[in-house]
């Protein structure tokens, strides 16, 4: 999985909570305490429904300056236990009065995964000190006792996700687009069945944004790959055959499984085009049909045309697959895919009048009446 590092950890540790006084304001007769450093919680599990929430804080005394009337500078550092403070988190907090790093759920699981590479079900132990530098007097330089804590990550849970494109039956459109279904005990797990046209498809977090995304890794078709920008590559999930699809994915693993279940086709819409309706050939101005209750891919149509052709198109957002006039059978329909054969003969002609238009797709029956 392409590796999401959702801010830069500069960024990240601006925004831990600290508080510190101007020079004019900064108390500098510091006596004579030790330096010690606490945590909030030696025992901390992340939650993302808490994520703004602050889940544990350092504190620590003001330490000495020796008489000096010196500001004191600190440094907090965490690391792995056992790493004796290799690596990890060094932050330079500076002279304050406000000797508080606080950290939210969020900031801190962000953490974890940027610079220690979390694994996603692990509790990790941790250590952290403080040094206090007496400034201008690097001889006074004291470090607090170390104390240890441990912290457990969560994964980050995708709450919904949709169905995009010309595949499906809301096309294009993000209003329309079409929901899946969270698999329960299995994190970031989603799974859709249902009627899936040509066409291609991707996945999407949110219904008011295209981006970020789901989408086919271009290097393995069983894959996703997150898009965050449209400056990414923008690789779909094509559906050649019209059918019954089952689709199961998980969002951390990006894994995914698209599934031809067989059986008998059944179109939700179905919509006229041509040149003897009022919308023309164009796929947004199609004229919709009415779907007739208890009879599967059957529709009615009753209004006026105009002299010239029509044919049936089964999505909005592609010429295919359609139904048009089977050129050697009387009332009777044939199904078109894209790059068959699709000419005038294939076309109803249609002289001005009023028409009821009854079909179904399944025995491709047709009744074209003039009233």
């Amino acid at each position: 999985m392409k590796t999401k590092i959702y801010i830069a950890l500069t960024a990240l540790l601006a925004g831990f909570v600290f508080n510190s006084c101007t020079s004019d304001e900064m108390e500098t007769d510091k006596g004579s305490e030790s330096l010690v450093l606490s945590v909030s919680s030696e025992v901390v599990e992340l939650d993302q429904l808490m994520s703004d929430r602050e889940a544990f804080h350092f504190a620590w005394t003001a330490g000495s300056n020796y008489g000096t009337d010196s500001r004191i500078s600190y440094v907090l550092e965490m690391d792995l236990k056992g790493n004796n403070f290799a690596g990890g988190l060094k932050k330079d907090i500076g002279a304050t009065d406000s000797r508080i790093l606080a950290f939210n759920h969020k900031e801190m699981n962000d953490l974890l995964a940027e610079v220690w590479n979390s694994s996603l079900d692990e509790t990790l132990e941790f250590e952290a000190r403080v040094t206090a530098a007496v400034l201008g007097h690097e001889e006074f330089t004291q470090v607090s006792p170390v104390v240890t804590f441990k912290l457990t990550p969560y994964i980050e849970r995708y709450l919904n996700l949709w169905m995009i494109g010309g595949a499906t039956v809301g096309g294009w459109s993000l209003d329309n687009a079409t929901p899946m279904e969270s698999i329960e005990d299995e994190p970031n797990g989603f799974v859709w069945e249902g009627v899936l046209l040509s066409g291609e498809l991707k996945f999407v977090l949110q219904k008011t944004s295209f981006v970020p995304s789901f989408n086919k890794d271009g290097e393995d078709e069983n894959k996703l790959v997150y898009r965050e920008s449209d400056d990414e590559p923008d690789e779909k999930f094509m559906i050649s055959t019209p059918g019954n699809y089952r689709i199961k994915l998980n969002l951390s693993t990006l894994d995914i499984e698209i599934t031809d279940l067989g059986g008998e086709m059944v179109y939700p819409n179905l919509w006229m085009i041509g040149s003897a309706t009022t919308g023309g050939w164009s796929l947004d101005d199609a004229t919709k049909m009415t779907p007739i209750a208890d009879e599967r891919n059957s529709f009615v149509w009753e209004g006026e045309l105009k002299t010239g052709q029509l044919k049936f198109v089964t999505q909005q957002s592609n010429f295919y697959p359609s139904f048009g006039k089977d050129g050697n059978a009387e009332n009777k329909l044939i199904l078109i895919n894209e790059g068959e054969h699709d000419g005038d003969e294939n076309k109803f002609n249609i002289e001005h009048g009023n028409y009821r238009i009854r079909l179904n797709l399944s025995t491709l029956d047709i009744e074209i009446t003039n009233n």
